[in-house]
């Protein structure tokens, strides 16, 4: 099924980084933090294979691609080169705007992990899983089948859901409980006898 191996490997790792790592982090500040930081990764090395595919690019545009590759591949990466200066300058940046996308749907799944040791109920590991599947599924069949730019027109709309699943939770994130402690009275002490040599002399044969 589409996305089930992904949703399950990376929510139940999500899951083992709570229990045996993150064992402290049961907030939702830390749910999202951590979320973000999964999602950031992953935004990381897209960002850094456009820089790197925009550098060979340049480097090989005006270069003796003969000296280069190999003849038997040497037409389709004329081709290669060809499509990519021909495609639109803005679809090159879909990547990032689909790791940004995801980005919130990261700290949304992040947060519903989360609440399996919040609520002590492994069942929101489970409905991480199943929604994980889903946005991977539907996203891949709507680039399949639409293209990609429709693609990211849902991954909007699972964000904007993503969203709300993170305001939620953090309406439903239990104050903290503030202990209020007495100020203690100063004792008031009387009859306190001065020492000095004489009494201390004199205590001794008491």
């Amino acid at each position: 099924m589409y996305g089930l191996s992904a949703g399950v490997f990376e929510e139940v790792a999500r899951w083992l980084m709570y229990r045996f790592w993150a064992k402290d982090e049961r907030s939702w500040k830390e749910g999202v933090l951590l979320g973000a930081g999964h999602g950031g990764v992953e935004a990381l090395f897209v960002g850094l294979i456009l820089l790197a595919t925009l550098y060979q690019m340049i480097a090989v545009r005006d270069a003796n691609l003969a000296d280069l590759v190999e003849p038997e591949n040497l037409e389709a990466v004329k081709q290669s080169i060809d499509m990519y200066w021909t495609t639109p300058a803005w679809s090159h940046f879909l990547s990032l705007v689909e790791r940004v996308l995801t980005m919130i749907i990261h700290i949304s799944m992040s947060l519903l992990v989360l609440q399996s040791f919040i609520r002590k109920n492994i069942g929101w590991l489970a409905i991480s899983i199943a929604y994980h599947t889903l946005v991977n599924a539907v996203a891949l069949f709507v680039a399949q089948t639409y293209g990609v730019v429709y693609s990211e027109g849902v991954l909007f709309l699972f964000a904007l859901f993503s969203a709300y699943i993170i305001y939620r939770l953090w309406k439903q994130e239990p104050e903290e409980e503030i202990i209020e402690v007495e100020p203690v009275e100063m004792l008031e002490v009387t009859n306190v006898e001065v020492l000095n040599r004489d009494t201390i002399e004199k205590s001794k044969y008491d």
